[in-house]
């Protein structure tokens, strides 16, 4: 009996966490499996390092990791944003989906998948920098404990974003690749700095 309340107890603790996890439609899945290889047979050897891929790497040895839905922070949202606001709401999902490219369970490089004339793609693979800065994200915060990172662009100032909807709400991590770690912070900071960088963006639409 007290084995069958642990339990019920561990279940209604971890019940929001599993909530929020991404399902990915079988649509995106079956692109990024069809657009991997394609992708990779068409990296010249020369250019192996460019994508995260060493000399020696086996490419037919690389898999797929879990990816990250990309959510977007539209310019009118970030300007609008004071401090002390929440986060989530500024959020607003886009149809691209990054899939980590995996060799020997290291993040080598990013495959995205996207909704384009009416069908799920492969668009692109690369942004090795990125790749090792969401390596990093997956070992601070392991889905296997619950974690579910989400992984936020501000396009018009070229930045991506983390936010960890189970770490203290008004909290972001800017991720900075080919930096070596994680720089987290609050949300006031973060998103105060990428503002000008936004309005000229603007500026030049």
């Amino acid at each position: 009996m007290r084995r069958l309340l642990l339990i019920i107890a561990v279940s209604l603790l971890f019940f929001p966490l599993a909530a929020m996890a991404q399902t990915v439609p079988s649509e995106v899945e079956s692109a990024a499996r069809n657009g991997l290889k394609s992708f990779l047979d068409r990296i010249p050897a020369g250019e192996r390092p460019n994508y995260g891929f060493t000399a020696n790497d086996a490419l037919d040895q690389a898999y797929l990791g879990d990816p990250f839905r990309l959510n977007m922070i539209a310019p009118e949202a970030l300007l609008a944003y004071k401090a002390g606001d929440p986060v989530a709401p500024l959020l607003t999902e886009t149809d691209m989906w990054y899939f980590p490219v995996m060799i020997q369970d290291r993040i080598r490089c990013v495959l995205i998948v996207d909704h384009l004339d009416g069908a799920w793609q492969a668009v692109s693979l690369g942004q090795a920098a990125l790749a090792k800065s969401l390596g990093e994200v997956r070992q601070r915060w392991p889905g296997a404990l619950g974690y579910s990172p989400v992984l936020v662009a501000v396009f018009q100032a070229r930045k991506y974003l983390v936010m960890v909807p189970e770490e203290a709400e008004g909290t972001l991590t800017s991720l900075s690749p080919g930096q070596t770690g994680l720089a987290g912070g609050s949300a006031a900071n973060i998103l105060e700095t990428l503002k000008p960088d936004v309005r000229e963006a603007l500026k030049q639409r």
